[in-house]
């Protein structure tokens, strides 16, 4: 059986406390910075979350939100728009959330979005 989350994912579930890199706290602190006060400095984040693997973008989620009482994607979704904004929150959200996010983005509004559904559909099917 294939492992689609990482362990500390199931950890947060069982309310293991999770150990944080300094990496995770530094990235944080970066994005606090980069989304405080008038406007956003997309170029900090963008470095911020593409310098984390899968894995550590999860822990960034947690951390986030114990350091400031605020989610990340929240922060994001205030300071952002657009597609950026849409791919922003993708990355900084759990597997499970991403594809319930994708799927009531896709299927909102009056018309179906396919080219958002397909990716969904094709990651389950190949899991069965």
């Amino acid at each position: 059986m294939q492992h689609i989350f990482p362990q500390h994912a199931h950890d947060v579930y069982r309310g293991v406390p999770l150990v944080y890199p300094h990496e995770i706290d530094d990235a944080c602190e970066r994005i606090r910075d980069a989304t405080d006060g008038l406007g956003v400095d997309e170029k900090v984040l963008v470095e911020a979350l593409s310098s984390l693997s899968a894995s550590d973008r999860s822990l960034l989620i947690y951390r986030y939100k114990d350091l400031y009482r605020e989610e990340l994607k929240d922060t994001l979704g205030r300071d952002t728009v657009g597609d950026f904004r849409f791919l922003l929150l993708l990355l900084t959200m759990p597997l499970p959330e991403v594809e319930a996010f994708i799927l009531n983005v896709a299927t909102s509004g009056s018309r179906t979005k396919e080219r958002l559904l397909y990716p969904v559909r094709s990651f389950w099917t190949d899991m069965l």
